[in-house]
């Protein structure tokens, strides 16, 4: 029974590293401002990609934004929903109701924004 922890632990170890760098961070696109992140967030729904991961950070004077992006799976059924610079009470809002409908959350990020307030980058996928 001793020999057996210590396996599934190093199982469970493998599996999260493995999660954790499936993505590589040379991925991300470049840090824009939330008007012009969003533009390109359009653009690349246009070409059929969606933000894997979305995250926000700000200098002080602004706040800043930058997600990976990839292919929406080919298939009958996938659908995604992803926002950015939520303040808490708007996002908690947001999650509860994307989750009752079904959707599962693979991303949440959040930072303090330049006026102080918690801002929130997530994203929610249905399958």
């Amino acid at each position: 029974m001793k020999k057996i922890i210590p396996i599934i632990l190093i199982l469970l170890l493998t599996a999260c590293v493995k999660n954790y760098t499936e993505i590589d961070s040379s991925e991300y696109t470049e840090w824009m401002g939330g008007e012009e992140y969003q533009l390109y967030f359009d653009s690349q729904l246009k070409k059929h990609y969606y933000p894997v991961e979305v995250e926000g950070k700000t200098d002080g004077k602004s706040n800043y934004f930058r997600a990976i992006f990839k292919k929406i799976p080919r298939g009958p059924y996938f659908m995604f929903r992803s926002t950015h610079g939520c303040i808490t009470e708007e996002f908690e809002e947001i999650n509860s109701n994307t989750l009752l409908q079904g959707y599962k959350k693979i991303w949440h990020q959040e930072f303090e924004s330049t006026y102080g307030d918690r801002l929130h980058q997530a994203t929610w996928v249905k399958r």
